[in-house]
C-alpha cells in the first residue's frame, strides 16, 4: 500500500463546504435517502478508490433554514465493496506515517483496536485507542494505565478520559484528587479535569476544593478547567465558606494566573459578594484578567450586588474605548438591579458614542420612565449626542421631560 496524494490530504471527516468543493473525487453516484431531511452521496477517491460519502442535510429552525454538508471517508469495513481488503498488516510496517496511521484505522474498524494498542509504533497505538473509543470498545484497565504515560499526547488523553469515569463510579474522586496534586503531566490533568467535568457526580463537587492548587499551574487549559470545575461547585452548592475565603485569598494575592483562575471560580457564586466585588475590581485594569473580572461583575449585578466599587473602572474601560461590548453587558445588567441608578448611568454616558449607544440610550430611557430622576446628568447626556443615536435620545430627553 502506497500513500495516496489526495486521501493524505483529506481529513477524514470535512465539513467546511468550501474546502470540500475543491477535493477531486469522481463524480457521485445517485443519491441515497438518508434520516431525516438528508441525502448522501456516495463516491470514490480517482487515486486510490477510497470511498466517500457526501451527506448534504437542511433542518429549519423558526423562519431560518441550515444546511450541512460533510465529505466522510468510509473504512474498508464501512464501505462494504466486495474486492478483496488491502495488506493493512504489512501497511503497518511502512515508512509513511500516514500509511501506517490509515491502516491502524482501517484494522481498528475491523475489530482489531485491541491488540493493535500493543503495538511499538505509537501513531498505530493513538490510531487503534482513537477507534476504540469511537466504538465503545472496552479496553482493559491495566492497558489504559500503560497508555496513560505514553508519548503520544492524544493517546494520553485518551487513555485518561476512558479510565477516569470508572474511577468515578467505583467512588475513587478523592483519590483522583490526590493524584493530580503530583501529577506534572498537563494533558493528563486536563483529561482528568474534563472527566470529572462530564460526570456530575456530586462527590465530584464536594471534593473539587482539592482543586484549588491547579490554579497556579503554569499551563493555561489546566488553570481554565480547574476554575470551571470550581465554577460548577460553587454554582451547584457543593462548595462552603472555607473553600470561598481559600479562593478569594488567591484574588487578594499577587499572582495574576492564579488571580484569573480564581476570578472564573468566583463566578460560579450564587449570593452577592462584596469580598468577590472588590477582588473584580483590584484586577480590571489588568488585561490578562479583565475578562474574568468582567464576567465574575456581570454574574454579580444579576444576583443584585452592589457594583459601585466597580463603577469608575468599568467607566473608564468604556472612556479608553477598549472592548466595550463586556463593561457594558455589566452596567445593563447592574442597571437593572441598582437601587441608585444615577451613578449607574453616569458610568454608562461614554459608552453612548460607540456601537452599544443605541442599547444604552433604550436602558436609560426605560429606567428614565420609570420614574428615575436623571436630571443632574443631562448636560452630560446632551454632549453624548451624535448622528446615530440622535432620535433615541430625543425620545430619552422627551421622556424626562426636558427640550
Amino acid at each position: 500500500m502506497k500513500e495516496c496524494s489526495l486521501c493524505s490530504r483529506t481529513p477524514r471527516e470535512l465539513k467546511d463546504e468550501d474546502a470540500i468543493r475543491r477535493v477531486p473525487l469522481a463524480p457521485p453516484l445517485p443519491p441515497a435517502p438518508g434520516p431525516g431531511d438528508r441525502l448522501d452521496f456516495r463516491t470514490q477517491c480517482p487515486e486510490c478508490s477510497a470511498v466517500y460519502v457526501y451527506s448534504h442535510s437542511g433542518e429549519w429552525d423558526d423562519t431560518q433554514y441550515f444546511e450541512t454538508i460533510q465529505l466522510t471517508r468510509l473504512s474498508f469495513a464501512a464501505s462494504k465493496v466486495t474486492s478483496p481488503p488491502p495488506d493493512f498488516q504489512a501497511a503497518l510496517q511502512s515508512p509513511s506515517e500516514w500509511v501506517r496511521r490509515n491502516a491502524a484505522w482501517n484494522l481498528s474498524e475491523m475489530g482489531e483496536a485491541i491488540p493493535l494498542l500493543a503495538s511499538q509504533d505509537a501513531v498505530v497505538r493513538e490510531e487503534a485507542l482513537q477507534s476504540a473509543q469511537a466504538r465503545n470498545t472496552t479496553v482493559p484497565e491495566e492497558l489504559l494505565r500503560t497508555l496513560m504515560r505514553d508519548e503520544s499526547a492524544r493517546t494520553r488523553k485518551l487513555a485518561t478520559s476512558l479510565l477516569v469515569p470508572r474511577r468515578i463510579a467505583r467512588g475513587e474522586v478523592r483519590a483522583l484528587f490526590a493524584e493530580l496534586q503530583e501529577d506534572p503531566d498537563p494533558v493528563r490533568v486536563d483529561a482528568t479535569l474534563w472527566g470529572f467535568l462530564w460526570a456530575k457526580d456530586p462527590a465530584v463537587g464536594a471534593e473539587s476544593a482539592a482543586a484549588l492548587p491547579l490554579l497556579s499551574r503554569a499551563d493555561d487549559e489546566v488553570r481554565r478547567d480547574a476554575a470551571f470545575l470550581l465554577h460548577h461547585a460553587f454554582r451547584d452548592g457543593r462548595l462552603g465558606e472555607d473553600a470561598r475565603t481559600r479562593v478569594l485569598g488567591l484574588v487578594q494575592g499577587d499572582d495574576e494566573r492564579a488571580a484569573a483562575g480564581a476570578l472564573g471560580a468566583l463566578s460560579g457564586l450564587r449570593t452577592p459578594s462584596p469580598d468577590a466585588v472588590q477582588g473584580a475590581v483590584r484586577w480590571l485594569p489588568v488585561r490578562s484578567t479583565r475578562f474574568e473580572a468582567l464576567r465574575l461583575l456581570q454574574e454579580q449585578a444579576t444576583l443584585g450586588a452592589d457594583l459601585s466599587p466597580a463603577l469608575q473602572g468599568l467607566s473608564d474601560l468604556l472612556s479608553a474605548g477598549q472592548d466595550p461590548a463586556d463593561p457594558c453587558k455589566v452596567l445593563l445588567a447592574h442597571l437593572a438591579h441598582a437601587r441608585d441608578k444615577v451613578p449607574v448611568v453616569r458610568a454608562m454616558i461614554p459608552a453612548l458614542r460607540g456601537h452599544w449607544g443605541t442599547s444604552i440610550v433604550m436602558a436609560i430611557d426605560q429606567v428614565a420612565s420609570k420614574g428615575a430622576d436623571l436630571t443632574s446628568l443631562l448636560p452630560l447626556l446632551r454632549s453624548a449626542v451624535t448622528e446615530v443615536n440622535a432620535g433615541w435620545m430625543r425620545q430619552l430627553f422627551r421622556t424626562m421631560n426636558v427640550e
